[in-house]
This record gives structure tokens, C-alpha cells and sequence, in this order.
């Protein structure tokens, strides 16, 4: 199939797709691979350096380096659940208690990744490298992926106003 001007399309399902540069959209796919893995990544490091610093009884790092990447692993995952809920009991379109969650998922999403940036930027000259690694790391790749979801229209949505 192609489109009106010539660009060959597929048409599978509800996707649609054109044809593209196969190395582009490789690096996005591997990009989108390694933000999933520091999102899930994410809540066990925090957990770790937690358990760590109770053992030492010192904290090691800056609990605003340590908590926003884990807060928004968990709110990301915890959106797809949320809008199979909302869908498993057909309140979707609605004000309800499901799709009001999702939405502020969302928006605790977003809010923790940018302060997971800015948390490791304020820390840029005070920590040594290693320290900031994966905090950087991570505020980084979720702080894109936050925009692209809000690119998508995904932050904020509100399922009751479409």
C-alpha cells in the first residue's frame, strides 16, 4: 500500500507505519530498551542504597538523589495497571477514582523525572562522578522520556474529556 503521495505504509491492527530510515528508528527502539531497564532499575537501586545507609547508619547520598528515580519507576509502571483497570470496568470515558490515578500517575511521573535532573545537577560539583552516575543517568533518560510521553499527549491526560 502506499499513500497519496507515494510513501509506501503499513496498515496492521490500529497501527499504521511509513517507511523510514531502519537505523533511526533502531536507535529509538534500543533508546526506549535502556530508559525501560533504568525505570526498573531504578526502584531496586534506591532500595539498596536505603538498606545500605540503615546498615552504616550514614547516609552515603542525598535522599533527593535517591528517591525521584525510584518514585517515577514506580509511577510509570503503575499507569499501564491503572488503564487496565479503568478499562476492565468500563469507566474509562469518566470522573473516576481509576482514571483520576492514571492522570496523576502521569503527572508524578513527570515531576519526579525532572527532579531526579535537576536533584543531580544541584549535586554536579559536590559528589564525585561515581556518586552521581546513576542518578544523572537516570534523571536524564527519564526526563526524555517524560517529554516524549508529553509530546504524545500521555502527562496529564485526562481519559474523561476525549
Amino acid at each position: 500500500m502506499t499513500a497519496s503521495e507515494g510513501t509506501p505504509i503499513v496498515i496492521m491492527s490500529f497501527m499504521y507505519g511509513e517507511a523510514g530510515s531502519y537505523w533511526v528508528a533502531r536507535a529509538r527502539y534500543l533508546a526506549f530498551g535502556f530508559v525501560v531497564l533504568l525505570l526498573k532499575f531504578a526502584p531496586l537501586w534506591t532500595l539498596g542504597v536505603l538498606i545500605f545507609d540503615a546498615l552504616r547508619r550514614e547516609r552515603s547520598l542525598s535522599r533527593w538523589l535517591v528517591l525521584p528515580p525510584a518514585i517515577a519507576g514506580l509511577a510509570c509502571f503503575a499507569m499501564p495497571h491503572l488503564l487496565e483497570a479503568a478499562f476492565d470496568r468500563a469507566v474509562i470515558g469518566i470522573v473516576h477514582p481509576l482514571t483520576i490515578a492514571f492522570c496523576g500517575a502521569s503527572i508524578v511521573l513527570a515531576v519526579s523525572s525532572v527532579t531526579t535532573l535537576l536533584a543531580s545537577l544541584r549535586w554536579w560539583k559536590r559528589l564525585p562522578w561515581y556518586a552521581l552516575a546513576i542518578p544523572l543517568l537516570c534523571g536524564i533518560a527519564f526526563t526524555g522520556f517524560s517529554l516524549w510521553l508529553f509530546a504524545n499527549d500521555w502527562i496529564g491526560m485526562r481519559t474523561w474529556a476525549y
